[in-house]
């Protein structure tokens, strides 16, 4: 991702990281063992991709614009169809599970049953 550039195709406005990552990979391993998951580099690729954004983002509340930044981002892998092999329960979803970040809005629509 180009931090460069103030905004990016998403139109999320991203900033500078001014605070440390308190969201360390040992913790996210121990929720990810328990949800019996073993982690893959590419896992952590796309973890540490999200991780980064909220870093650098201060409009990062709505699970579509993250979806739509990650699908851009792992074009080259597959998009959303790599995104949702890595995670089946929805990436969005389960990267904020696994990390313990709140939920974004429409993360999940139990209506149609789909999650991001």
């Amino acid at each position: 991702m180009n931090y460069d550039n103030p905004q990016n195709v998403t139109g999320l406005t991203l900033k500078p990281s001014d605070e440390p990552r308190s969201i360390t990979h040992d913790h996210i391993s121990q929720k990810a063992q328990q949800a019996g998951m073993e982690l893959s580099p590419e896992h952590w690729s796309v973890i540490d991709f999200v991780l980064d954004v909220y870093d650098n983002c201060e409009e990062c509340r709505s699970a579509r614009k993250m979806m739509a930044l990650m699908d851009t981002e792992f074009g080259d892998e597959g998009g959303k169809k790599y995104l949702y092999g890595l995670f089946p329960n929805g990436p969005v979803t389960q990267i904020h599970d696994l990390t313990g970040m709140k939920a974004m809005s429409s993360q999940q629509d139990l209506g149609f049953g789909t999650s991001f």
